[in-house]
């Protein structure tokens, strides 16, 4: 039973490293599908007694050290994670301002130009 629910750790970890993968790649879709994913395996993992279950191993402190070592790993991976997506929050949150600030200066572009054709101004060339 140990090494079933070792592994969902191991797929655990695996799936923190795609999802490193996709939010450098800035792909949100790859990333709610990934932390989908992510949520089942602990939804399975919920119920686990680790503890017990790496007593009844047949070498406990082998199972304990990798285990240690895998949580370590995941740890990491995951505030890596978190740190990454706080940074492309904060750019994409500069991206959304910059669009804004753009979208104003266009309207108002536009309405200086529409002032202009409602005040009938015609220009005339020099011959008259």
């Amino acid at each position: 039973m140990v090494n079933d629910n070792l592994q969902l750790y191991y797929k655990l970890y695996d799936l923190s490293r795609q999802q490193n993968e996709a939010i450098q790649d800035e792909d949100v879709y790859e990333v709610l599908s990934i932390l989908q994913a992510k949520k089942e395996i602990l939804g399975e993992l919920e119920d686990v007694e680790l503890e017990e279950e790496i007593r009844s191993h047949s070498n406990p402190q082998e199972t304990l050290h990798e285990m240690r070592q895998l949580l370590e790993k995941l740890s990491e991976m995951e505030d890596e994670n978190v740190e990454l997506m706080e940074k492309h929050m904060a750019s994409l949150a500069e991206e959304i301002k910059s669009l804004a600030e753009s979208r104003k200066t266009m309207e108002s572009y536009s309405q200086s130009q529409a002032g202009q054709k409602q005040s009938g101004g015609k220009v005339l060339d020099e011959k008259g």
